[in-house]
């Protein structure tokens, strides 16, 4: 009888594995937040040295075109190499750790557009407004298109500061770490 009592409590279940075993979820998305940040840091930096690249090759050979509608169509390269790079690292994410990762991202770039539009051009140094050009240059084809659909400038600032949430559609719909340990 010693024996069926330990067996059941081993058996039984604890309260507090529930808990825990969120705690440790919780835990894996936060290790992960900083995913969409650096990633959309690193490919609009490559966006940007590519577009200068592609511009300064491709503009001097075209005389009689429009150079704005070349410039979108030349901007589609990188958003497209972004887009499936992207793809190809956050397919095994959650879609919810992808979320939450966008959510940082498009919380530090509207509150860095915020500071950029309150202060005044004179009193903000270059290297701010590169780095709000480098978050988001691997995006520059919609917003070139929104442009060429006569949208207002800040119009297009504040969309563009929600772009990373394009990569929530790469993940998975659940964790493929939940489904395992339930």
């Amino acid at each position: 009888m010693g024996s069926i009592q330990l067996g059941l409590i081993i058996h039984a279940p604890i309260p507090q594995a529930k808990f825990m075993q969120r705690r440790i979820l919780f835990m894996i998305r936060i290790k992960k937040l900083w995913h969409i940040p650096v990633y959309t840091l690193v490919a609009g930096v490559v966006s940007y040295y590519l577009m200068i690249l592609l511009n300064t090759l491709v503009l001097p050979l075209i005389v009689d075109q429009n150079t704005a509608s070349i410039s979108t169509v030349l901007s589609l390269v990188p958003f497209a190499v972004a887009l499936s790079i992207g793809y190809m690292l956050f397919r095994h994410h959650s879609r919810s750790e992808l979320f939450y990762s966008a959510c940082l991202t498009s919380a530090s770039l509207l509150i860095l557009l915020v500071i950029q539009r309150l202060a005044s051009p004179r009193n903000l140094p270059s290297e701010f407004i590169m780095i709000i050009a480098y978050f988001t240059e691997w995006s520059g084809f919609l917003d070139r298109i929104l442009l060429s659909l006569s949208v207002p400038l800040w119009i297009i600032s504040v969309i563009s500061c929600f772009y990373p949430f394009i990569f929530v559609i790469c993940g998975e719909g659940k964790s493929y770490r939940s489904q395992n340990e339930v």
